[in-house]
């Protein structure tokens, strides 16, 4: 790992949910190498067809804070439900992800 860097991951499932819905749950994960002091840490998920923005959801967490020089994770979750019809193949419904971290 380089210093000075974070390495992030997002992991995401999706369920059939009640009355023609889905729910997409997304874990999010931020690793503080050891060497960074502390940020809040902020995701933002939008679901777009197109141009057309269907779904949004955000999750903040504060990354903990090591100055030992040793990695720490810091994790959490968010859910987002969209209607089945909203999912497309033709063109492909896309995610984009924003993440942006702040100090605290």
């Amino acid at each position: 790992m380089v210093k000075g860097t974070w390495k992030s991951g997002v992991v995401m499932s999706v369920r059939p949910s009640a009355e023609a819905k889905v729910r997409v749950k997304i874990h999010t994960k931020v690793t503080n190498p050891g060497n960074v002091h502390d940020k809040i840490a902020t995701f933002v998920f939008e679901i777009l067809n197109g141009e057309e923005l269907v779904g949004k959801a955000q999750v903040s967490f504060k990354a903990k804070q090591n100055w030992h020089a040793t990695p720490e994770d810091s994790e959490a979750e968010t859910t987002l439900t969209l209607p089945a019809d909203a999912l497309r193949k033709n063109p492909a419904t896309r995610m984009r992800i924003t993440m942006t971290t702040q100090d605290y």
